[in-house]
């Protein structure tokens, strides 16, 4: 699938205040949405570091599950003890892919899966119907929505690209935006 916007929030690690902001904003939804975590986890490998901002912001231990590797959950085990209130931490939410897998890892793990935060989400209607279904409750810091009419109100692009990102936001399996 061809993606209008792509948000590379790596490019945050590159500014220190930013940063430092960016793990407070992500650790205040945490405080927000999930008061009583235990333990933040991040998604290998681009959740890491903002993992490691909000765990360093909130005082919290911190660790990381990558979704696509060969999983040994005795190993985990010795970093995440059963019942374990755990919230996961990702950079952006596209297919909810991620979140799903490294959620069955954890529930393997007895550990209890608060729910997710991240930067930024497409907002897709289905991967929203795929979380709810495996029972992931989420919030981000923005979203595509947002994103895209910041842009319009602000002149970095035009009504009509707005228009075109809409269409796509309406049908990301078409490339009818394109045209």
């Amino acid at each position: 699938m061809r993606l209008p916007i792509f948000c590379d929030n790596r490019k945050i690690l590159d500014h220190p205040k930013l940063r430092k902001t960016l793990g407070k904003w992500i650790g205040n939804l945490i405080k927000q949405y999930y008061p009583n975590v235990e333990k933040i986890v991040g998604t290998a490998v681009a959740g890491i570091s903002f993992a490691v901002l909000a765990s360093e912001f909130l005082g919290l231990p911190m660790t990381y599950v990558w979704d696509s590797l060969d999983w040994n959950k005795d190993n985990f085990n010795e970093v995440c003890k059963p019942n374990t209130k755990v919230v996961i931490v990702d950079d952006v939410i596209y297919s909810g892919n991620t979140i799903i897998n490294i959620k069955k890892k954890l529930k393997e793990c007895n550990c209890d899966v608060l729910g997710a935060v991240a930067i930024f989400s497409y907002d897709f209607e289905e991967t929203k119907s795929r979380l709810a279904q495996e029972g992931i409750d989420y919030h981000t810091l923005t979203d595509f929505d947002t994103l895209t009419l910041i842009s319009m109100q602000t002149g970095k692009i035009t009504y009509l690209e707005y228009l075109k990102l809409q269409k796509f936001k309406d049908n990301p399996n078409s490339s009818e935006w394109l045209k």
